[in-house]
């Protein structure tokens, strides 16, 4: 037998073999060969025999001077196995990083195993745009996520409701654009349709109630906007069924963030505890700052932005109405309309893409919302048979949405200015020792409260978290 010396570094141990069959599994010998790890045979060497249960021949002589070889062999063998059982595990992705080997003075190599996050769980708050996207791109690296949405939804601000014959109606966000190329990519790499939204036709302004509506003819957009077939929440779906569906935690609202020792304890109202290495709040800021409490504390600078920072569409009001066919379209009506009078500030066409089912969609006065519904609904009727005729009274079916819930509202926001400190510097930064990020739409640099603003941050965050998640 022939034991030999391996150098690793700066240190010096020794593995021993059986004639042609050796102790070290055959793959860390690959390894070996790979990152010219040192083998140097020992003259003279001897050692004994050790069978399956480890278990010593006492028919071999062992000499004094090679006990201690014998015993750097055996530990040498331990750690050449933890290293192949770390390899094996590599082959179902838990690891997704090679071996590396830098070569340093002399003959001496020195090992380093990039491991991707084996034990840095990620936690994201909230399972809206930006929450899923975000994890959809950690998970093509093979990062494991867990999403605690604190709705029994998912989507945020995008919520597509179906009509009483299925059409597909938007009560949240809706249109965009080729102003938006990060929005634009994902919806392409998805697999999902876009369409333009219909604008051609007589379009209505209404200024004053006791006079006739201005009209005025617009055909159609040369750079248009653009809706998702089916919905946009087929954005969302198609997003969260691409991520395993134990890691996603509905009706779970985080109330506290905690530092500890070995990363972050997220505490639940439903009195769980959730632990993370890495923490990403999508939630909106001024959600976060009125319904989680932080230990350690924010800095001061970050605690006073939070609270004001905009939440676009807060309180904004969205209706949809269903009906059987576009009777407007016969007409020649675009089906948009702007109004400072009544009860509809602004509507548009909400014929679906296949363009077999028929509606319209729009906003409502900010004064609406004191209203009940069926009040609601009446008013919006009552506008829309002056201005297009009786058979707006007979629609299918009649949706609306106040902005104003617990998931986009904590109180009532002074804003001062349209996007209040969105996108400000304190939201761009990490916090608690690169551990806690933020990654809400409102964080975006650019398009703030959008779809595209939603992405924008998701990448952001990806691009800084994933380098801190190669150990």
């Amino acid at each position: 037998m022939v034991v030999y010396r391996v150098r690793i570094g700066n240190r010096a141990v020794l593995c021993f073999q059986f004639g042609f069959v050796s102790v070290v599994p055959p793959i860390v010998k690959q390894i070996c060969r790979q990152v010219s790890v040192q083998l140097r045979a020992i003259p003279n060497s001897t050692a004994t025999i050790v069978n399956k249960r480890n278990a010593v021949n006492p028919s071999a002589v062992v000499p004094a001077d090679n006990r201690l070889n014998i015993l750097f062999g055996k530990l040498l063998f331990k750690f050449l196995f933890a290293v192949w059982v770390l390899l094996l595990i590599s082959t179902i992705n838990f690891l997704k990083r090679p071996l590396k080997a830098k070569m340093q003075k002399g003959n001496f190599v020195t090992l380093k195993i990039i491991q991707m996050g084996l034990n840095e769980r990620i936690c994201i708050v909230g399972g809206g745009l930006s929450g899923l996207t975000l994890a959809y791109l950690l998970s093509q690296r093979n990062i494991r996520v867990t999403i605690l949405e604190a709705s029994p939804r998912l989507g945020g601000r995008i919520q597509t409701i179906q009509g009483a014959i299925g059409t597909p109606l938007e009560l949240g966000a809706t249109w965009f654009s080729d102003m938006h190329p990060s929005l634009l990519s994902l919806i392409d790499e998805l697999g999902l349709k876009k369409y333009p939204q219909f604008s051609k036709g007589i379009s209505l302004f209404q200024t004053k109630s006791f006079e006739p509506p201005q009209k005025f003819f617009i055909p159609e957009a040369e750079i248009p906007s653009y809706r998702l077939a089916g919905g946009t929440q087929m954005l969302i779906d198609t997003l969260a069924e691409k991520l395993p569906k134990e890691n996603i935690l509905l009706n779970t609202k985080v109330t506290a963030i905690k530092e500890t020792e070995d990363g972050i304890e997220l505490a639940s109202s439903d009195g769980r505890k959730h632990h993370a290495g890495k923490v990403i709040i999508c939630i909106l800021p001024q959600l976060t700052a009125k319904q989680i409490t932080f230990s350690p504390e924010l800095p001061d600078a970050l605690k006073v932005i939070l609270p004001n920072v905009q939440t676009w569409m807060a309180g904004a009001i969205k209706f949809t109405l269903e009906y059987d066919n576009p009777f407007w379209r016969k007409e020649g009506y675009s089906g948009m309309l702007f109004s400072h009078a009544g009860i509809i500030t602004e509507m548009y066409d909400h014929t679906n893409y296949e363009e077999d089912k028929f509606g319209f969609t729009g906003f409502l006065n900010g004064s609406a919302a004191s209203y009940s519904q069926k009040v609601r609904k009446e008013f919006v009727l009552n506008q829309l048979t002056d201005l297009l005729g009786a058979r707006a009274l007979k629609p299918i079916a009649y949706f609306d949405k106040i902005w104003t819930d617990e998931f986009i509202l904590a109180e009532n926001q002074l804003v001062q200015r349209p996007h209040q400190n969105n996108g400000h510097l304190v939201l761009q930064q990490s916090y608690m020792d690169e551990k806690l990020f933020f990654s809400a739409t409102e964080t975006a640099k650019e398009f703030p409260g959008y779809m595209e603003g939603a992405v924008i941050a998701a990448q952001s965050v990806a691009e800084r978290l994933i380098p801190l998640l190669a150990i």
